[in-house]
């Protein structure tokens, strides 16, 4: 952590940051404003357009606390200048999710509908089947996303349920098109090296059917995902 710490957070144009009694930072911006204490025991300076944290010395302690204020302080200036968002998928026979207001109502085959209303500071917006929540909080973006997909985590193998964009799903069979009507997948990957092979063309009709992608991707020689498959069982 200590060499993230040593790296000074750029601040944009239209973005000020101002270093109060005990370390309380205050960053401003289009976006709106950010406050929180930091740790006492680093030194925070504003210099040239740049945060710059120094730490008292090269304890195991100070060391990891300097990469963590500077990865907060870095945090509070996107968040003021660009914001965060996080995107959610509900997928299931049934399952949906709009928007009443400021209410995030979900059907996810409960015997009633789940109501959220967007905590102060966030905004859920749907599209489809797809929630993303903003605001300028990294974390409380995280947080309420967190939340709304424990209101129904998918589940494994068949992925009904709400879960992130980007998260993995564990599948138990290779056949695509299974996969795709259990969570409708907008592309899948295979090595080039494939690209010819009978069956793989065939899936990849399949998919332009269902309105999905089937993407080759450059041969990496030294590579094997055997390898990487045998490497992963070790965690």
């Amino acid at each position: 952590m200590s060499r993230i710490g040593r790296l000074p957070v750029v601040v944009p144009a239209g973005v000020t940051v101002e270093v109060k009694e005990n370390n309380y930072v205050v960053v401003k911006g289009s976006k709106g404003t950010l406050e929180r204490n930091l740790p006492v025991e680093m030194d925070i300076k504003v210099e040239d357009g740049h945060v710059v944290v120094t730490r008292p010395n090269d304890l195991k302690k100070m060391k990891a606390l300097h990469g963590l204020t500077r990865t907060l302080i870095h945090n509070m200036v996107v968040g003021v200048s660009e914001g965060y968002e996080k995107v959610l998928e509900v997928n299931g026979v049934g399952y949906r999710a709009q928007k009443q207001g400021k209410k995030l109502v979900l059907s996810l085959g409960y015997s009633h509908p789940v109501e959220m209303e967007d905590p102060e500071g966030l905004e859920t917006t749907v599209d489809g089947n797809k929630i993303t929540v903003k605001g300028i909080s990294k974390e409380k973006v995280g947080q309420y996303a967190a939340e709304i997909r424990e209101k129904r985590r998918p589940e494994p193998y068949k992925g009904k349920g709400i879960k992130y964009v980007d998260e993995v799903i564990i599948t138990n069979t290779l056949d695509k098109k299974v996969i795709w009507d259990k969570i409708r997948f907008d592309e899948i990957y295979i090595g080039d090296d494939w690209k010819g092979n009978e069956r793989w063309e065939r899936t990849g009709k399949e998919m332009e059917a269902l309105g999905a992608r089937l993407v080759y991707l450059p041969y990496t020689k030294d590579t094997s995902s055997t390898m990487l498959r045998e490497k992963l069982k070790e965690y």
